[in-house]
């Protein structure tokens, strides 16, 4: 039988996640990059512990990764041995091993839902160019530099 925790939802999206304990060994302060969250000890760790681990992403706030067998997105809350972990680790200071047990977390459905009957991902389509999607590159240039004729213009200085 069910207990009122598992049933009760955290949010709208999201409903309560199994505790996840484990540790972190000096194994896993070799393989893992300084600064970088989806590589770094704990994620290393986490990527042992559950082989089919995608998106992993560890923070000082916050562990997550997403699970495409169950195809759930897990949220869990850094506990404070992990922030300092994780602090030391960026800092390339010593880390030594220690046990990670991450509880109340949350876990949300992975993939998107249409909010209405009506919603695509294309985006917006815009009135005077008919065209679908975002209005902005991500590659953008800034400045001169941007100007057509700018390398042009310019003459050396004497």
């Amino acid at each position: 039988m069910r207990t009122q925790r598992e049933q009760a939802p955290i949010s709208r999206r999201g409903k309560q996640a199994r505790q996840v304990d484990f540790k972190v060994t000096a194994k896993h302060c070799a393989l893992g990059c300084r600064n970088n969250a989806a590589n770094c000890m704990v994620a290393q760790a986490i990527m042992e512990k559950i082989p089919h681990a995608t998106h992993v992403h560890v923070t000082t706030r916050e562990v997550s990764w997403s699970d495409p067998v169950s195809r759930e997105r897990h949220r869990y809350f850094n506990t404070p041995t992990g922030d300092m972990a994780v602090r030391r680790f960026d800092a390339g200071l010593p880390v030594t091993p220690f046990a990670l047990h991450l509880n109340d977390g949350i876990t949300f459905p992975m993939g998107w839902k249409a909010k209405h009957p009506g919603s695509t991902r294309k985006g917006k389509t815009y009135r005077r160019t008919g065209k679908t999607g975002v209005r902005y590159s991500k590659h953008r240039t800034f400045g001169a530099n941007n100007i057509k004729g700018y390398e042009e213009s310019l003459e050396p200085v004497r």
